[in-house]
């Protein structure tokens, strides 16, 4: 059997806290930005071989901030 999955998005987001770093090791702060847009690709795919079971799954990401 062969199962598959697809999804597309695109969130627009206002004031959106990120993550930024200071520079010294994983030290930062949380920021607020005026506008991000994310959008993407999302497929999977999964099956049974035997008693087997695989999956393949893929992520496309575009981030704009």
């Amino acid at each position: 059997m062969l199962e598959w999955n697809l999804a597309a998005y695109r969130t627009d987001l206002a004031n959106d806290i990120l993550f930024v770093s200071l520079g010294v090791g994983n030290r930062g702060v949380f920021d607020t930005f005026g506008r991000t847009r994310r959008q993407g690709l999302e497929l999977g795919f999964a099956g049974d071989v035997a008693r087997t079971r695989w999956f393949f799954n893929y992520a496309f990401v575009q981030a704009t901030f």
